[in-house]
């Protein structure tokens, strides 16, 4: 149980990293 806790945070973590890093190349790039 707790590898899947951890590797669902790790996914979700990864998910929002490249959405942030996608707007944030959009908005200052």
């Amino acid at each position: 149980m707790a590898s899947d806790k951890l590797l669902n945070y790790c996914l979700e973590n990864l998910e929002g990293t490249v959405l942030v890093e996608s707007w944030g190349k959009k908005d200052f790039l």
